[in-house]
């Protein structure tokens, strides 16, 4: 009866037919459609997922740039025609194609296993204790400023003495007026400065109440008109935490670099024979995830 069962089994398995190979790349899409290319559609979800390695700023960056979204919609579109193609020519099944994707999804693996050792690192503590360690770099006085610069003094009085009345509001004439540098991205909102935009201005910077106008004062490209909207004498931590932590995750990353190499051990072989290194003087390339620690530091927010 056994003997039979196990015929019967061997039957059953042999009828079943072979699974079938994977398509690779394929992924839940979503259904935000941001462009369609040779009726392939590209979507909000497949720009997440791009963008989902890069650190939260560069993400922001990318997002609220058009031109910088415009490159990498075109530049996924591009990869959308290529991917489509390849199929359709049966790329994917040549065996050096299968192999170097192989390779590519244990670096993804590695590099993810990396980021997440390294995350569970950042923590709230460590967090709080970098920004302790940065004191004396946070605890500076800052103004909120919002500013207007034009060449003509009439007008900067005119400003003035509409913005006093109540004719305009102080940042709708600074989008206006202002031939500041940057006007088109703040607005004439400078957000936290460490100084007055010039000297002729550091005393009222420092001491004029909270939302009087202040000017007109000429400097070397033309009359300044200020407004303080706040005062504080440290940086709060939501302010700095998120370079805070990317600081600590690359920290991090280098750091379970250095350690796997010295845990693992590495064996080389050259001409047949066998020679052992410790992984800290193995060297080499940076393991998956590995970064090199980041150069600049935590700077208090307007700070010039």
């Amino acid at each position: 009866m056994r003997g039979m069962l196990f015929a019967l089994s061997l039957m059953l398995v042999a009828c079943e037919p072979a699974p079938e190979e994977q398509v690779p790349g394929v992924i839940d899409i979503g259904d935000e459609v941001l462009l369609t290319v040779d009726g392939h559609e590209v979507t909000q979800r497949m720009v997440d997922v791009a963008l989902a390695p890069a650190p939260a700023e560069v993400r922001e960056q990318v997002l609220e740039d058009e031109t910088r979204m415009k490159g990498l919609l075109e530049s996924m579109a591009l990869t959308e025609v290529l991917y489509h193609k390849a199929l359709e020519d049966k790329i994917h099944e040549q065996q050096d194609v299968k192999d170097s994707m192989a390779l590519a999804q244990r670096e993804i693996l590695g590099s993810y296993y990396m980021k997440k050792l390294a995350e569970d690192r950042v923590t709230e503590e460590a967090v709080k204790e970098r920004y302790a360690s940065l004191g004396s770099r946070l605890n500076r006085p800052q103004a909120q400023v919002q500013s207007i610069l034009v060449k003509r003094q009439d007008l900067a009085n005119q400003l003035v003495e509409d913005i006093n009345a109540g004719k305009i509001d102080f940042l709708a004439a600074a989008k206006e007026h202002s031939i500041e540098q940057g006007i088109d991205q703040h607005g004439g909102d400078l957000g936290w400065t460490l100084r007055a935009p010039i000297m002729e201005l550091q005393d009222q910077w420092e001491n004029a109440p909270l939302n009087e106008v202040i000017g007109p004062v000429e400097g070397r490209l033309g009359f300044h008109i200020l407004r303080i909207t706040g005062r504080r004498d440290q940086v709060p931590l939501e302010e700095v935490e998120d370079k805070i932590r990317d600081q600590l995750r690359q920290e991090a990353l280098q750091g379970l670099r250095t350690e796997l190499l010295a845990e693992n051990e590495i064996v080389w072989e050259k001409d047949g024979d066998k020679s052992e290194a410790s992984g800290a003087e193995a060297g080499g390339a940076p393991a998956p995830g590995g970064a090199e620690a980041p150069e600049g530091d935590v700077e208090p927010a307007g700070g010039e």
